[in-house]
C-alpha cells in the first residue's frame, strides 16, 4: 500500500504546470486493498486528465454530464472489482489480462499488483453519453433518462468502442529557497533531550513523469503511470543545537534502636472511667542519607554541505543512479557540559519526652504530647566538573572548573507535637541561642513538608580536597571599560555549592587592596587612569567557611576624571616631603598634605617624595618625577613667613594648578632655588 501511495502521489504531481498541487486540491474519500478514491478540484482535475490528451474531432457535443471531481485509482483486480466502475470499463481491464469475465478470475489473482490505473469518473460517464448520442438512442430520451442510462452498470458501448493509448510526459523544474526553524524535545523519566535546527536549503528539483493516457471518442478517461525521473540538487547551511540533561536524586532515613532513659505508667479509675498515663523519655537515633547527581550538556554545530540525488521510479521500485551527500558538522566552540554530584550524610539524635493519656487500656486515645530537641551534624560531599559554571574573567568563554569539597556543620532545633482526640499539630519551639549560631527556618530533617522549625546551625568543618577548587572563585560582572569611582561588581559562580554571603578580597592593580565583607559591589577611586589588572578571590563566607579560593584576574581600562578629596587649599598642587635629609625639617606623610585619599606619591632623585593633591581634572599624565637635585649651596633666608624650608611647584603640567604662578608668589622676592622638572613645570624651594 505504501508503494501504491507513492505512485498516486507521483501521478497527481505529474500533470502540474510547473507547480505542485496544494493539499487543498484533493481529498482522499476512501481507501481499501488495491483501491483509492480521491476528490479533486476542477482545476487540478483538468491538469490531471484534459491536459494529458487533447480532445479530437470525434467529440460531437460539449454537454458536461457530470462534474463530481472523483478520481479512482486501482492497482489490483480486487481493487477494480470494488471500485464501482461500469461493466465496459471492467471488461476492458479483464481483457487486457486474458479474462472474459469475473467468473474466469481465480481468487488468488485478485490481489496480484499491476501498474496503477487512474480513472476520471466524470470522463467515463462522458464517454458513455457520447456513445449514446452517436448511437441515436438519445433522441427519444429526456435528459434525465439519458443520465440514468449512461450511469447504468450494464451500459455497453456501441459507437465509442475504438480506444487508443497515447504516450506522453510532463517535465518539471522547481527551484526552492527555504528556511526552516524546528524544535524537538523528549522527556523520559530522569532524562530530558532538546534539539533546535535552523536550516536553509537552496537548490532545484527537476525531472519528468512518463505515462500513457487512453481515450474513447476523443475523451481521455484513464491514465497508466510508467515511470518518473527526479533530479534533486540542494545546498544546505545552518545551525544544529542540542541540549540534554540527566538527573537522579534519592534519600533514605535509617532509624536506629532508641536509647530509653525512663518510662513510667500509671492507671486509675474515676467513677466508671478508666485512665492510663504513660510518661517516657528517650533518645531517638537515626541516619539520613541523600544523594543527587546531574549531567548536562549543550552543543551547537555549524552545518554545511551539498546533496545531489537522481531517481527513476516505476510501480515496483525506485532506483537511485546518483547519490551525492556531502554534509559537514563543525563544532562552533559553544559546546558546554557539566557533571556534579552531592552526597549528604546526616546522623541525628532526638532527645524527647512524651506523655500519653488513654482510656480503657488504650481503646480510646485521649491525648498525647511530645517535646523534643534534635541535634544533627550534616556532612556533605560536593563534586563538580565542567564548563557550565559562569565566565569568571569575563573573556566570553566559560572556564573548565572542578570541585571536590567536604563540608560539615551542627544544627539544633526543638519541637512540640500535640495530638488531642485525633487532631495532630506541631509547634515550633525557638531555642533562642545567641552568639555565632545561624538562625534559619527549615523542615525537620526527617520530613519534606509540614511545619517549619527554627533551626540553629554552626559551622564545624570545611575541606577542599583539590587544594583550591576553581568552583570557589568570584565572577567579574563589570564591563571591560570602567570609569574612576564607578561601582565594580562581583558574584559567585553559578555552581557555587553554598548559599551564604561571601567575603571578597580585591587587589585593584594600583597598589591598593580591599576586603569586601558581604558586599558584591564597591566603588574604587583608582590612582589614575589607564590599564589596571584587577585580582579577586573568595576568602570566607558568612557561615564561617574559610574558602581561601583561587585568584581571578582581568585587565580593565580605567577612564574618566579623578575625584576630588584633597585638603582645602591644596587641591591641584604638588607638595613634597623631605627633598634630602632634614629638609624640610618634618618629613610628613602624604595625608598631612592632601588628606586620607587622592594622592600620588612620586619618588625624587635624592630621597624625598613629591605628592600631588588631586582635583577633579587631574589624570595620571600629571605626574612626573623631578629631574634635578637640589643644590647644596647656601641660600639666604627671605622666604614668605611660614613657608621657609618647604618645596612648592608651579604647574606640573599645563593648567594644574589653574594659575601657573611665579616663584615669588610662593616664597617671596628672593631666596628661592628653582628646579626644572621633566614635563615643563618648575619646583621651588623656599629658603
Amino acid at each position: 500500500m505504501k508503494k501504491f501511495n507513492l505512485l498516486m502521489a507521483s501521478l497527481l504531481l505529474a500533470f502540474c504546470n510547473s507547480s505542485v498541487f496544494a493539499q487543498s486540491d484533493f481529498q482522499v474519500l476512501s481507501e481499501s486493498s488495491g483501491l483509492k478514491k480521491i476528490k479533486v478540484t476542477n482545476q487540478a482535475k483538468e491538469q490531471l486528465f484534459n491536459n494529458a490528451v487533447t480532445q479530437n474531432s470525434e467529440t460531437t457535443n460539449d454537454v458536461r454530464i457530470s462534474n463530481t471531481g472523483v478520481v479512482v485509482s486501482v492497482n489490483s483486480l480486487r481493487g477494480l472489482k470494488a471500485a464501482g466502475l461500469p461493466l465496459w470499463v471492467e471488461t476492458e481491464v479483464l481483457a487486457e489480462y486474458g479474462y472474459g469475465s469475473w467468473l474466469d478470475v481465480p481468487e488468488q489473482q485478485l490481489d496480484v499488483i499491476f501498474e496503477a490505473l487512474t480513472y476520471d469518473m466524470d470522463a467515463i460517464l462522458q464517454v458513455a453519453y457520447e456513445d449514446l448520442i452517436l448511437s441515436g438512442d438519445a433522441s427519444s430520451m429526456s435528459y434525465s433518462q439519458q443520465v440514468n442510462a449512461v450511469q447504468a452498470q450494464g451500459f455497453s458501448l456501441r459507437k465509442c468502442f475504438k480506444s487508443s493509448w497515447k504516450e506522453d510526459s510532463k517535465a518539471f523544474d522547481k527551484s526552492f529557497n527555504n528556511a526552516s526553524n524546528k524544535s524537538y524535545s523528549t522527556n523520559s523519566g530522569y532524562i530530558n533531550l532538546n534539539a533546535q535546527t535552523n536550516i536553509t536549503a537552496t537548490g532545484s528539483l527537476k525531472g519528468g513523469f512518463y505515462y500513457k493516457a487512453k481515450s474513447r471518442c476523443g475523451i481521455p478517461y484513464k491514465i497508466r503511470f510508467q515511470h518518473a525521473d527526479v533530479n534533486a540538487d540542494a545546498n544546505i547551511s545552518g545551525l544544529l543545537k542540542s541540549t540534554g540533561s540527566a538527573s537522579y536524586s534519592d534519600s533514605k532515613i535509617f532509624n536506629l534502636e532508641p536509647i530509653r532513659m525512663f518510662e513510667y505508667t500509671q492507671s486509675w479509675w474515676f467513677y466508671i472511667f478508666q485512665f492510663d498515663m504513660k510518661l517516657k523519655a528517650q533518645f531517638d537515633l537515626g541516619l539520613k542519607v541523600a544523594a543527587a547527581a546531574a549531567v548536562n550538556y549543550e552543543a551547537t554545530y555549524d552545518t554545511k554541505g551539498v546533496i545531489g540525488i537522481t531517481w527513476r521510479c516505476t510501480k515496483d521500485e525506485c532506483i537511485k543512479s546518483r547519490n551525492i551527500v556531502d554534509l559537514t558538522f563543525n563544532d562552533t566552540g559553544a559546546t558546554n557540559y557539566s557533571a556534579q554530584v552531592k552526597v549528604e550524610v546526616v546522623p541525628f539524635a532526638d532527645a524527647n519526652f512524651s506523655a500519653d493519656i488513654d482510656m480503657y487500656w488504650g481503646a480510646l486515645d485521649i491525648a498525647n504530647a511530645k517535646i523534643g530537641v534534635v541535634a544533627a551534624t550534616p556532612i556533605t560531599y560536593f563534586g563538580y566538573y565542567g564548563n557550565m559554571c559562569s565566565d569568571a574573567d569575563k573573556d566570553g568563554t566559560n572556564e573548565i572548573v572542578s570541585a571536590s569539597l567536604i563540608d560539615g556543620y551542627g544544627m539544633l532545633y526543638a519541637y512540640l507535637d500535640v495530638n488531642a482526640l485525633g487532631k495532630k499539630k506541631r509547634f515550633d519551639l525557638d531555642l533562642g541561642l545567641s552568639g555565632n549560631w545561624r538562625k534559619t527556618s527549615e523542615f525537620d530533617i526527617r520530613a519534606t513538608s509540614g511545619t517549619k522549625l527554627t533551626v540553629y546551625s554552626k559551622h564545624l568543618y570545611y575541606k577542599d580536597l583539590n587544594g583550591q577548587s576553581s568552583v570557589i572563585q568570584p565572577v567579574f560582572l563589570s564591563d571591560t571599560n570602567i570609569a574612576i569611582n564607578q561601582p565594580f561588581s562581583f558574584s559567585k559562580r553559578s555552581c557555587h555549592p553554598f548559599s551564604d554571603a561571601v567575603t571578597y578580597e580585591v587587589n585593584w592593580g594600583d597598589g591598593t587592596a580591599n576586603t569586601l565583607g558581604s558586599a558584591t559591589s564597591i566603588a574604587h577611586n583608582w590612582a589614575g587612569t589607564g590599564t589596571k589588572t584587577i585580582y579577586a578571590r573568595l576568602v570566607e563566607d558568612a557561615f564561617g567557611r574559610k574558602l581561601n579560593g583561587k585568584w581571578v584576574s582581568k585587565a580593565y581600562t580605567v577612564t574618566g576624571a579623578i575625584s576630588y578629596c584633597a585638603m582645602s587649599g591644596l587641591a591641584g598642587r604638588y607638595v613634597t616631603t623631605g627633598y634630602g635629609s632634614g629638609t624640610p625639617s618634618a618629613a610628613s606623610q602624604a595625608t598631612n598634605y592632601c588628606g586620607v585619599c587622592g594622592t600620588y606619591g612620586v619618588a625624587v632623585s635624592d630621597g624625598g617624595t613629591a605628592f600631588y593633591c588631586k582635583n577633579a581634572s587631574a589624570t595620571t599624565s600629571s605626574i612626573s618625577t623631578i629631574s634635578s637635585s637640589r643644590s647644596s649651596s647656601s641660600l639666604s633666608s627671605c622666604a614668605i613667613s611660614g613657608r621657609s624650608g618647604a618645596y612648592y611647584t608651579t604647574a606640573y603640567s599645563s593648567g594644574i594648578p589653574s594659575a601657573a604662578q611665579a616663584a615669588g608668589t610662593y616664597c617671596g622676592s628672593c631666596g628661592t632655588k628653582s628646579l626644572n622638572v621633566a614635563n615643563g613645570g618648575v619646583a621651588f624651594y623656599c629658603n
